[in-house]
């Protein structure tokens, strides 16, 4: 679910061949990352904001509150972030560092291809 926010901001790779600027992509048509922390900039999301909410900060504070969890949802998100960005972790295959103006390293969930038909 929370991974999941991360590609329907559009913060993934596309495939060769497809340009994300296409007005087929509007109103999301240009390249987005995700980082850690605040963004610096209109392209950059943050996984755990550090001052507003995003759908990750809801959600979890949602189901904190429903399930009686006694911790910071923003501090778990943190601690997640960290997991995820970790070179030795099972999300490094599918994730895509990227560097964005400033140098900033920012991150995209790589498309895969699934390719439908008979074995």
């Amino acid at each position: 679910m929370l991974l999941d926010s991360v590609r329907l901001s559009g913060a993934v790779t596309t495939p060769d061949g497809v340009d994300i600027r296409d007005e087929e992509f509007a109103p999301r048509n240009r390249e987005y990352a995700i980082r850690g922390n605040s963004p610096e900039a209109p392209d950059l999301l943050a996984w755990a904001p550090a001052s507003q909410s995003n759908r990750r900060l809801d959600y979890l504070t949602k189901v904190f509150s429903r399930r009686g969890i006694d911790r910071d949802p923003r501090e778990v998100l943190v601690e997640m972030w960290g997991y995820l960005t970790a070179p030795e972790s099972d999300w490094a295959r599918p994730r895509g560092r990227v560097r964005s103006p400033g140098a900033v390293v920012a991150h995209r969930v790589r498309t895969v291809r699934v390719r439908a038909g008979r074995e």
